[in-house]
């Protein structure tokens, strides 16, 4: 084949009869490998970098609207969000761009299927299963929120699920329906010609009446979709027409659990009606504080959740927090107190300055060793959630009196050594840090963690310039004798909550007492 006919750029041969690449074209570097999914307005193929040899999901507008401009203005509306959420339960976007006429975007392959496929195959699934799952869903909708988007397409289609080590983790994708809310007062789902935008089983009312929207529509949405996995069938599934079901979404109650599981769990169909609320006034106020409610309501009735058990803390501070051995074997999605570290790496060249993007991805791979390194070195335990990102946790296994500390020396610990990395390779790699503390979801006796501080780090991390490590308020009085810092503007840094102060580590002291050595 020639390099002509190879290229699906330059070459409408290269595709196939439908409009589709076919294997083997090239596309702006990437090789596409096969197709794996369409929606609406976007196909979906598994596609391998020719300079990097990294596998990505490409998404390009599909063949049959690319051609109309609105479709094209909606999916670079899409480019421009995708592109600017970075989160562990976000599909992350590496690349967008437009060649040649053709639109598209590279996203992180993320092995697996997706929520969809799953409640086909299985129906029902166990509720801690379901409340692990929306709790990272949650996360992932409240850190758009954060950013003032509303996702408007919530449905298990757009969750994908991978299994790692026996452990599954959700991603929230396909952000072609997304608005500003925050800029735009007057965001509905309606189209021009009246057409309303979404899907059906999982729309809120505001959606289907053309009403205003904000992140509140989305808990909506996650709500009917906790009360699928749950039960195995939509909200509304004895509609048998398409206005049938948006006059239930808009009009009807939802229906109770069904049988055993609304039995003993009597307070679980209480979180959900409260997030399927028809007035979006009477939902949860962000995506997070439903999936607490829904751990709590779950394991309520089992008797009380295991006590927590605290180290000497700081005058005035609550302790952080250790499992009582007492209490028994510890439940799924217990809470714990802990410190997150969220670390991103950033290549970065001079303007004019061209890079081999195999060197790197070499040199950033040997710093993410050095980032898991820092982590375990201070007794935390790490997580590459997505491609440059790290997670660290400290706390979760086995709480001590200076986990934020850790964290804290952790996180300057990362910075030199990423610099040390980068300046023997001769390319610029920049960590931004962030850390937080506070108290998370944590799915049985497995090491994951879910929840605010989660967050909390992703968007301190996001905010942080090029080889800054910022705290919050919470951290900042656990480690306030061993640091100097810069504060800085308040920001919000989750769905639904109010802005907090945050601060720039400017110097920590390496004797100070307490610190993790």
């Amino acid at each position: 084949m020639s390099a002509r006919s190879r290229s699906a750029m330059t070459d409408p041969a290269a595709r196939t009869t439908a409009g589709h690449l076919e294997p083997g074209s090239l596309v702006a570097g990437y090789r596409i490998d096969e197709l794996i999914g369409r929606g609406g307005m976007g196909v979906v193929y598994r596609a391998t970098s020719i300079q990097a040899g990294g596998v990505y999901a490409l998404k390009v507008l599909a063949p049959e609207v690319a051609g109309d401009e609105k479709y094209r203005q909606r999916f670079r509306r899409e480019m421009r969000v995708a592109a600017s959420l970075r989160h562990p339960h976000v599909v992350p976007v590496r690349h967008t761009d437009e060649h040649d006429g053709l639109l598209f975007l590279a996203m992180d392959f993320i092995p697996g299927t997706d929520l969809e496929r799953l409640l086909g195959q299985s129906g029902a699934i166990e509720p801690d299963r379901a409340t692990t799952l929306l709790a990272q869903v949650a996360s992932g909708l409240d850190a758009a929120h954060a950013r003032g988007l509303v996702h408007r397409d919530v449905k298990p289609a757009n969750i994908l699920i991978a299994t790692s080590d026996g452990l599954e983790r959700a991603y929230v994708t396909d952000f072609g329906l997304a608005k500003r809310f925050d800029r735009d007062p007057s965001i509905t789902a309606l189209t021009r010609t009246g057409v309303v935008l979404g899907t059906a089983d999982y729309m809120s009312p505001e959606q289907i009446t053309g009403r205003r929207m904000d992140g509140r529509a989305d808990i909506y949405a996650l709500g009917c979709v906790y009360y699928e996995m749950l039960t195995g069938a939509v909200p509304y599934g004895r509609a048998d027409t398409l206005m049938a079901k948006l006059y239930a979404h808009v009009h009807e109650p939802p229906p109770s659990l069904p049988g055993k599981l609304g039995e003993l769990h009597p307070t679980l169909g209480a979180v959900i009606e409260r997030a399927t609320a028809k007035n979006p006034d009477h939902r949860y106020f962000s995506a997070g504080q439903f999936a607490d409610d829904a751990g709590d309501a779950l394991h309520g009735p089992r008797g009380p959740s295991p006590r927590l058990v605290g180290s000497p803390a700081p005058s005035g501070q609550e302790p952080l927090a250790a499992m009582d051995s007492t209490a028994g074997s510890p439940s799924p999605a217990i809470k714990r107190v802990v410190s997150v570290l969220s670390c991103g790496l950033t290549p970065s060249t001079a303007p004019g300055e061209h890079l081999d993007r195999q060197l790197i991805r070499e040199v950033t791979d040997r710093c993410l060793v050095e980032v898991r390194a820092a982590v375990s070195r201070h007794g935390g335990i790490s997580e590459t959630l997505v491609a440059d990102d790290v997670i660290g946790v400290f706390g979760i296994s086995r709480a001590r009196e200076d986990d934020a500390l850790r964290a804290v020396r952790a996180a300057a610990g990362i910075g030199q050594r990423i610099s040390a990395v980068a300046e023997e390779a001769g390319v610029a790699v920049c960590a931004r840090t962030g850390v937080d503390t506070g108290r998370v979801l944590t799915a049985g006796d497995d090491n994951v963690a879910t929840g605010g501080p989660v967050d909390g780090a992703v968007n301190l991390q996001l905010r942080a310039d090029p080889g800054d490590v910022l705290v919050t308020s919470e951290t900042l009085q656990l480690v306030r004798a061993a640091v100097e810092v810069a504060p800085l503007e308040p920001v919000v840094l989750s769905g639904g909550r109010d802005p907090v102060q945050v601060f720039r580590i400017e110097r920590l002291d390496p004797i100070a007492p307490g610190l993790a050595r």
